[in-house]
């Protein structure tokens, strides 16, 4: 079970593609929310099957709340003790903020990070500036470069669109020239200006990608993963997984934090059940467009009916990009690959 504590919206970049919007709320968590958040994790978790604690922290950019960071594993590890269980943090960052006690904290307590980069410093800045328009790269590999000695395999979670899809191969060449080993990048499914021109250039990048890394068995590029599809069954937010806002309300997964049309309840009052199911109920709904797709059990557009909603205004329509992507992972990645017809 992983339950996300959302600390803050605030954050100090400006992304060009940031899912959250241009008007971010500034709104952060108290100890009191962080104390009745604990506690409501701790008797939900109590009540699940499941054996494993995971609590991602999330912003925003989480460390600009480092105080409560610190306090929310401080406190979370000894009410967790106190009842015999064990808990595990993750976080993702923009890695410009990270000093001295900040990285001492990520290597003792959070070495499950993700870093946010999208390659060399022509794309990072465009894409992700401060607040004042400057370029945020010299800090982020800076400060990503010092982690990396202490963790090897951190991972970079790289965002790609319609303006940046051409240097990919580019950017994620950087970013393994500079010793990260394990790099996610992933196309922003809000951009609107996604065609079949886009898809052709990203399929040029991802065969570039390919014909770099041969042979390295110690690169992980999300991207040119060469693994058989799982089968994906229905979405389970809200039921083993939460997201608590700062103000103690409950939403069911990360692109719905704060949106009052997927709100399931609050830490004071508990999950609203209906509400949830009412949502849920949609991953087992047919995507029709989908329907006869080789790969229809092995994509998330079948199975996050939340992004679909979001992106289409419709929980059975998958958003084009989305589509293009997941065929052309599989064109490139395993069809080609393993002869499969």
């Amino acid at each position: 079970m992983s339950a996300t504590f959302w600390i803050t919206t605030n954050c100090n970049l400006n992304c060009k593609y940031c899912y959250e919007g241009e008007d971010k709320l500034n709104k952060s968590m108290s100890k009191e929310i962080v104390n009745k958040a604990i506690e409501f994790t701790l008797d939900y978790f109590e009540k699940t099957n499941e054996e494993e604690l995971i609590i991602p922290i999330h912003g925003g950019e989480p460390f600009l709340e480092f105080e409560i960071m610190k306090y929310i594993v401080s406190e979370f590890k000894e009410k967790a003790n106190k009842k015999g269980k064990k808990v595990s943090f993750v976080t993702t960052t923009n890695a410009t903020i990270l000093n001295d006690e900040i990285l001492k904290f990520i290597i003792d307590e959070i070495p499950d990070i993700t870093i946010s980069t999208d390659g060399t410093k022509e794309t990072h800045d465009k894409m992700r500036p401060f607040k004042n328009g400057k370029g945020s790269h010299s800090s982020v590999i800076e400060n990503s470069l010092k982690l990396l000695k202490y963790i090897p395999n951190m991972r970079v979670r790289m965002t790609f669109d319609s303006d940046s899809v051409d240097s990919l191969y580019k950017d994620v060449k950087y970013l393994i020239d500079l010793g990260f080993k394990v790099i996610v990048p992933a196309p922003n499914l809000f951009d609107k200006n996604w065609d079949n021109k886009h898809v052709e250039i990203l399929e040029t990048q991802i065969r570039d990608i390919k014909k770099y890394i041969v042979g390295r068995t110690d690169i992980s590029i999300s991207i040119t993963d060469k693994e058989i599809y799982p089968i994906k069954g229905p979405c389970n937010g809200g039921v083993s997984s939460l997201h608590i806002y700062p103000d103690g309300k409950l939403y069911p997964c990360i692109l719905t934090g704060g949106n009052k049309e997927f709100y399931i309840g609050d830490i004071f009052n508990g999950i609203d059940t209906l509400r949830r199911d009412q949502i849920l109920k949609y991953s087992y709904s047919l995507n029709e467009h989908c329907d006869g797709c080789k790969l229809y059990n092995y994509c998330d557009g079948t199975r996050c009916k939340i992004i679909n909603k979001l992106i289409t205004g419709d929980y059975c329509l998958a958003p084009p990009m989305h589509c293009a992507l997941e065929n052309l992972q599989y064109k490139i990645n395993l069809k080609e690959e393993s002869n499969i017809n």
